[in-house]
Parts: C-alpha cells; structure tokens; sequence
C-alpha cells in the first residue's frame, strides 16, 4: 500500500482528486490533505509519504517549492503537479524538480488513470 498526501487549496478539486483516487482500485490511501504548502510539509513529518499531488498555485507556498523543499527532505518521493495553467516557466521548473507528471485542471477520471499508472511504474522499478 502507498501514501498520498494530497495538496490543493480547491475544495472541490481535492474532493474530486480524492475520490478519483479511492474509486481507482490501487494500492493507495490518502494518508493527509492540505489546502497549502505550509500545512502539506507538516503532514508530510508525520508519516511516510510516497506519492505527492500538489497544485501549482496555492498560499503560504507554492507546489513546485513544495515539491522541492520535500525532495530534499526524500529524494525518491513521487510527485504529481496540477494546475489550471500551461505556462511553460511552471514546465521548465518542473523539469529541473524532476517532478514525475503533470495533470491539468479539471482533473478528467482518463488523464488520472494514465498518470497513475506512470507512477505505479515508477514506484515498482524503485523497489526492484
């Protein structure tokens, strides 16, 4: 079983992202929400986490310092972006984080599952 935290500051995107997640019959929990990047390092200090879905643009920090400041803290960590916008800075700054894939707001239930299963991979040829 993997750990999900899940960062988004839209209630209704981190409801549908949530329930995308547990209707996907993978070998998932989310373990910790947060509505910013503050909240999201907190919880990540309390348990493991294996994979991060974060939003771009949130307060207090945004998803690609987020992604950065965690990746320090495990290198190994698998990272999601989602964002409403298609910006190529965010892209670029992605590429450099090494951020595994990028989903773009809405979150449509295909473009989930396929970025899932490029995660699930990736997770499976780590612990090989």
């Amino acid at each position: 079983m993997y750990n999900v935290l899940i960062a988004e500051d839209s209630k209704p995107i981190l409801r549908n992202i949530k329930s995308l997640l547990e209707a996907s019959g993978l070998p998932v929990t989310v373990v910790a929400t947060a509505s910013n990047g503050d909240e999201a390092v907190a919880a990540f200090q309390l348990q493991p986490i294996d994979i991060l879905l974060t939003d771009i643009r949130m307060p207090k920090m945004d998803g690609l310092t987020l992604i950065e400041r965690l990746k320090q803290l495990q290198p190994g960590l698998k990272t999601v972006l989602i964002s409403g916008y298609s910006d190529f800075e965010y892209t670029r700054k992605a590429i450099t984080l090494q951020v595994d894939d990028y989903l773009l707001k809405p979150v449509n239930k295909n473009d989930f599952a396929e970025v899932m299963d490029r995660i699930f991979k990736k997770l499976h040829r780590s612990h090989d």
